[in-house]
């Protein structure tokens, strides 16, 4: 299935500037939508008139949480198919765990150089992401 809109979930502008850079250096694909915290992710997917193809969620967000958010998509019939990327600077096992219990279908890690960005992105966008299992399909940026 082609990826044609992702959306992104995180609070840091750079981290949103440099994901949407990435996107674009693959060349003409997907258009990136950045929402900046879990509140304004929920109210936005409430009043959406096309679900996006895939979802990078960050778990570190104010006001409300990744974990959070990703429990609330699933529990939605609406959204239950949604492909979500649990994309966060720490990999700390029990949100991973929890991550991909709650029915997250990657967890990525935040690499810390923009090429690795870039790779990492374009390995995940060749994914069939509805028929990743959900559970232990693990991406790490170094």
């Amino acid at each position: 299935m082609p990826i044609h809109t992702i959306w992104l979930a995180d609070d840091d502008a750079d981290d949103c500037m440099l994901f949407g850079d990435a996107i674009a250096e693959l060349g003409a694909g997907p258009s990136v939508v950045c929402v900046g915290n879990g509140v304004e992710l929920m109210d936005k997917l409430q009043h959406v008139s096309h679900v996006p193809d895939v979802l990078f969620l960050d778990v570190n967000m104010p006001v409300k949480d990744g974990l959070t958010c990703l429990a609330e998509i699933k529990g939605d019939e609406r959204f239950k198919d949604l492909p979500i990327v649990i994309w966060s600077t720490s990999a700390q096992p029990e949100a991973v765990r929890q991550a991909f219990e709650l029915g997250a279908r990657l967890f990525m890690k935040k690499p810390y150089n923009f090429n690795k960005l870039t790779s990492l992105l374009e390995g995940v966008l060749q994914l069939n992401l509805h028929a990743v299992v959900s559970q232990g399909d693990f991406l790490v940026g170094k």
